[in-house]
């Protein structure tokens, strides 16, 4: 034994790793249901062991694991994932109050949820006035790029939809729509590493400036094979459409009798090999003949979404 490890921990690893003798289960069987925090102290060790598990198995490496007491094992408990089917009930089945595979089932599973939970990449109320907004296309992550004016603060004409800033899109004279611009790098989000599929949503609120007139708003989302640097050429280019891998767009009309803020949300499934997703968040008016006008954003939220979630 270990001389820093106390008997439970000996225990425990033996178990966890499907090495315990039946000596030593009836063993740790004993310690457990004699004292509740035992029980407690194995169910996180379980856990613990199990997410450094599915972190290797991400990263194809192995994992150096700690002890509850702290102390380094130099155990790969990667192999946790190919134990046996007998040495993996061994794992449950020592504890008869909580029935076969009972804490296997609470780790595993757990290890896989966090691996799948919803992930934020993005949350802008444009509170923050000192930020520039670059124009044109996005050449690179981290920033705004478009028709933007810097943040401004809310007013009677148009009221903030969360803190106290918006953010105002000037009207373009060369083309119908005002766009606002962000691209993401996915190969720097570790969600995406595990087998969990994902998609990407965005939701964003959009504000007119001209009472009764019918404004149009609009969330595009492009996936492309390529790193962020590379899309610009193309979306400018004219040759989009040879390099996309999936693309979705959704554009409403807001009536002329709705007043106030209009929340759009649009998802896209990630293509496997998906490098970079564009952003584009647009609007203008609905007529071709209506005068153009300033138009607002505020309250945008991107955020991964597993597959599998309703949420």
């Amino acid at each position: 034994m270990h001389p820093d490890l106390t008997e439970f921990e000996v225990l425990v690893n033996a178990c966890l790793d499907g090495l315990a003798s039946e000596m030593q289960l009836e063993r740790l069987n004993q310690l457990l249901r004699s004292d509740p925090a035992m029980l407690d102290a194995y169910i996180q060790m379980a856990d613990l062991n199990s997410c450094l598990a599915l972190d290797a198995a991400k990263e194809g490496g192995p994992r150096r694991v700690l002890s509850e007491s702290g102390m380094d094992q130099g155990r790969d408990r990667g192999a946790l994932f190919s134990l046996r089917p007998l040495q993996a009930a061994a794992a449950g089945l020592i504890i008869g109050l909580l029935g076969a595979s009972a804490v296997w089932a609470y780790a595993l599973p757990k290890a896989r949820m966090e691996a799948g939970k919803i992930v934020p990449l993005l949350s802008e109320g444009f509170e923050d006035t000192a930020w520039l907004p670059e124009p044109g296309f996005p050449t690179r992550t981290g920033a705004w790029f478009g028709d933007l004016v810097k943040g401004v603060s809310a007013s009677e004409e148009c009221s903030a939809k969360e803190g106290r800033h918006v953010v105002a899109l000037r009207p373009s004279q060369r083309q119908k729509f005002s766009y606002a611009f962000r691209i993401f790098d996915l190969s720097e989000v570790d969600a995406l590493s595990s087998p969990v599929s994902y998609s990407l949503e965005v939701s964003a609120s959009f504000h007119g400036s001209s009472p009764g007139a019918v404004d149009r708003y609009q969330i595009r989302l492009a996936a492309f094979r390529e790193e962020p640097a590379a899309i610009k050429p193309m979306w400018n280019g004219g040759t989009l459409f040879d390099y996309l891998l999936k693309h979705v767009a959704r554009t409403v009309n807001a009536k002329e009798e709705t007043d106030g803020w209009q929340t759009l949300k649009e998802t896209i499934e990630i293509p496997p090999g998906t490098r970079s997703i564009v952003v584009s968040l647009a609007a203008g008016m609905a007529s071709e003949s209506a005068a153009k006008a300033l138009h607002y954003l505020d309250d945008i939220q991107v955020r991964l979404v597993p597959s599998h979630s309703s949420n």
